[in-house]
């Protein structure tokens, strides 16, 4: 009598499906870095704006005004 080992089948399944979530991820992530990439390389900080103020806040280099 032979035994089915339907949860291998399962395995090899999900470790597939596993695979091509990283890969799906990974380019989102590559996406994303490229935007910003581009976004950071044709910001104009010569003179001030509302776009990049929001950016240098979003790095975190924007100091706020001291409320004496």
């Amino acid at each position: 009598m032979q035994l089915k080992m339907p949860f291998l089948v399962d395995i090899g399944k999900m470790i597939h499906l596993t695979d091509q979530i990283t890969l799906k991820c990974n380019a989102i992530k590559r996406g994303i870095a490229e935007k910003w990439k581009e976004t950071v390389e044709n910001v104009d900080f010569t003179h001030s704006s509302q776009n990049r103020w929001c950016l240098h806040r979003r790095l975190g280099l924007a100091v706020p005004p001291d409320r004496d």
